[in-house]
């Protein structure tokens, strides 16, 4: 049923050019009255998405419900890799749980929108978006760390850097270990892909991680990391 809802509220949203601005901040303030541990509206999610307007690069709404609930359930910093409409909804619930929310973003255009979009909903204040750029690890690429990063990182929202740099998401866990809780999740977006897949299962190689993943149309996966 959830399906087929979502699928209608796409075809009208779609079919009527329903303003996106205004359905964002609709969706944005109808997420913000949601309370911590209630159940997120998926058509709430669904406007969100189709008001930010990058629909080709959006998470799907499923992605976007665990990762507000696994934020909600964060006893300890979150950080996400590679910014958006994520962005938004996750600084929503640290405004509510008073939790540490850091971002890290290689893309100095889109940091620009994504923190214009953060203080245009009042948001600014509960989150940090870092320019970030990648650089060399060797063996890798990944996200420069900024000096203000805190450690106790309970909860990673993991959505970059892009898949065709140097190493893929893999440089997450080694980069940011020394800086993980004892117990650390990390949510993985477009866990279908076989660069992701090869990722997770060098982890649980040389990381001994835990991982599982859901079947959803890009596919996710909960990785728990023990420090």
């Amino acid at each position: 049923m959830d399906e087929l809802l979502r699928s209608l509220r796409k075809r009208q949203l779609n079919g009527f050019r329903i303003d996106r601005e205004r359905t964002l901040d609709r969706a944005l303030k109808r997420l913000g009255r949601v309370r911590l541990g209630d159940a997120v509206p998926y058509l709430a999610l669904t406007d969100a998405v189709y008001g930010w307007g990058n629909e080709g690069w959006s998470a799907d709404e499923d992605y976007l419900r665990r990762l507000m609930s696994e934020a909600t359930a964060a006893k300890g910093t979150i950080v996400e890799c590679g910014s958006g409409l994520s962005t938004l909804l996750i600084a929503g619930i640290a405004r509510q749980a008073g939790v540490a929310f850091h971002s890290l973003e290689h893309n100095a255009e889109w940091r620009t929108r994504v923190t214009n979009a953060l203080a245009a909903h009042g948001l600014t204040a509960y989150s940090t978006v870092h320019y970030a750029p990648l650089q060399s690890y060797g063996q890798f690429d990944w996200y420069s760390i900024p000096d203000a990063l805190p450690a106790n990182i309970s909860l990673i929202i993991c959505d970059g850097p892009p898949s065709d740099t140097l190493g893929g998401r893999h440089g997450v866990l080694p980069s940011l270990r020394s800086r993980m809780a004892h117990t650390c999740t990390i949510l993985m977006d477009d866990a279908n892909r076989s660069g992701e897949v090869e990722i997770m299962e060098h982890w649980e190689r040389d990381f001994s991680t835990v991982s599982e993943r859901f079947a959803t149309e890009k596919g996710f996966a909960r990785v728990t990391v023990t420090t």
